[in-house]
């Protein structure tokens, strides 16, 4: 199944009144309601290569640049749509003490675009809600082994609204006589040895049966094969890659060749070899990976599995990182599958709770999650799934603002009363009570409700006195 890309939410503000006790401290204005927040205006990659000629210790810089639709603004002109915008793209090599001048300016380029849809081409886009991005590839050469900084903008040339960003970058070497390989490239689909790059880290919308990786291997021994193993592991900053963190591995044979031409002497190494592996993320659950491709001296070595290992023997060795943003319309906030079905227990009915927790194997437990916010959804269109993004905004803002005691956000009693009611119409405060404990009094007057948090311990853990909302309860609607 294909996974869906969604809009996440924030929260915003609500109205508060103070309260009318002697101590009025504070009635304080927080929780707002959740509003939708779109993805980047522009993703981008920047993949180095080896030089086609040249016998200089410079290197290709690939800059590939895609600008989503939804950032652009479309003028209606006669039968047609049209959207008008520029990509710039400066380079200049880093100067430490920011004082960089026009001569350090090796690269600069600007580029108009122009889109144009038919009315029903643009008409049948926005009612299906289908995501689109125009991309566009630049080409710098680069000294090896430099800093540069580099500047991507673009500008809306009928909104006149301008995106940009600004990058540390270092360029690659790659030495005449050592093996190595070029960054790896994601590819959204091949033929032959042609193919339609992913750009951006984000794999969520790839077609498992389609996507793989490209990369280019360099002055590899000719006339020897080698093997060739691609892992996807999961990242995890508290610790070094073992082998309980891969979560996908494909391993291949690929041939450095022996061209002999006929009073010629054989060369002692293959220049370039184009590699392709297909992979499927269709598996990854949410979550920030690293995809890792190891050339090995023999195809026995293919039987290694650990990083480290793989890494000690690799001739040569290229690393990507990877996310799954909204795994299939989950937010990448919730990488665990079990943490993300125990969130579900704040608003699932009992009948509900037992289907999220009879299934046994990841791959159930995602269709349940999945088939749990199906039933929910109104509109009954999984990408505009908007009680599922009103969930996810709330869990983030109570995990944001409901931390305290001893757990995250979404855990205390305030968070999970805020993620099945929605943001409280008054609050009421009283952090700093004399001779009584911190306690809030939440007001839901369209529901005619109160509900009173008290700080029994003093530790910021606001425990609900009184009733919880009954099982199954979530207002997301109001």
């Amino acid at each position: 199944m294909k996974r869906r890309s969604i809009l996440l939410t924030v929260a915003a503000s609500f109205i508060f009144i103070l309260s009318g006790n002697v101590y009025p401290l504070l009635a304080q204005r927080h929780m707002p309601p959740p509003q939708e927040r779109v993805g980047p205006p522009f993703t981008f990659d920047l993949l180095t290569f080896k030089r086609q000629r040249g016998g200089d210790d410079s290197v290709r810089l690939d800059i590939y640049i895609a600008v989503p639709y939804r950032s652009l603004e479309f003028l209606y002109a006669g039968d047609k749509y049209v959207s008008d915008y520029a990509t710039n793209v400066e380079i200049t090599k880093h100067a430490v003490d920011d004082q960089a001048s026009t001569a350090d300016r090796v690269f600069d380029r600007f580029q108009p675009h122009t889109i144009l849809e038919t009315t029903s081409q643009h008409k049948e886009r926005l009612e299906a809600g289908r995501e689109h991005a125009d991309a566009a590839q630049l080409s710098a050469t680069l000294a090896a082994n430099v800093d540069y900084d580099i500047h991507l903008a673009v500008r809306d040339l009928n909104s006149k609204h301008e995106f940009d960003t600004t990058l540390i970058y270092r360029s690659h070497g790659f030495h005449t006589a050592a093996a190595a390989l070029s960054d790896l490239m994601i590819y959204r689909s091949r033929r032959g040895q042609r193919v339609l790059p992913l750009i951006g880290p984000d794999v969520a919308s790839l077609d498992g049966a389609e996507s793989g990786v490209f990369a280019e291997a360099y002055e590899l021994p000719a006339g020897v094969k080698y093997g060739l193993v691609t892992e996807v592991i999961a990242s995890k900053a508290e610790h070094p890659p073992s082998e309980t963190d891969l979560v996908g591995r494909w391993a291949n044979i690929i041939s450095a060749p022996l061209n002999v031409d006929a009073g010629r002497t054989a060369p002692s190494t293959v220049d370039r070899i184009p590699i392709f592996q297909g992979i499927s993320f269709d598996d990854l659950w949410i979550g920030r990976y690293e995809l890792r491709t190891y050339i090995l001296p023999s195809v026995s070595d293919t039987a290694l599995k650990l990083p480290d290992e793989l890494s000690k023997h690799a001739i040569a060795q290229g690393v990507r990182r990877i996310v799954v943003t909204a795994e299939r319309g989950v937010p990448i906030s919730e990488p665990d599958i079990e943490m993300a079905i125990e969130q579900l227990r704040i608003i699932a009915t009992s009948r509900e709770w037992d289907s999220l927790t009879s299934p046994q194997n990841t791959n159930d437990k995602r269709e349940a999650i999945l088939e749990f916010w199906r039933k929910r959804n109104p509109e009954a269109q999984e990408r505009f799934n908007r009680p599922m993004q009103i969930f996810y905004a709330r869990v983030q803002y109570a995990n944001d603002h409901f931390h305290g005691g001893f757990g995250e956000g979404w855990k205390s009693d305030r968070g999970r009363l805020y993620i099945a009611l929605g943001a409280p119409d008054f609050v009421d405060c009283h952090p700093y009570e004399a001779m009584q404990k911190p306690y809030e009094v939440w007001e839901y007057s369209r529901y005619h409700t109160r509900y009173y948090f008290v700080d029994q311990y003093m530790l910021g853990d606001y425990r609900l006195s009184g009733p919880r909302p009954s099982s199954g309860t979530f207002v997301w609607d109001n």
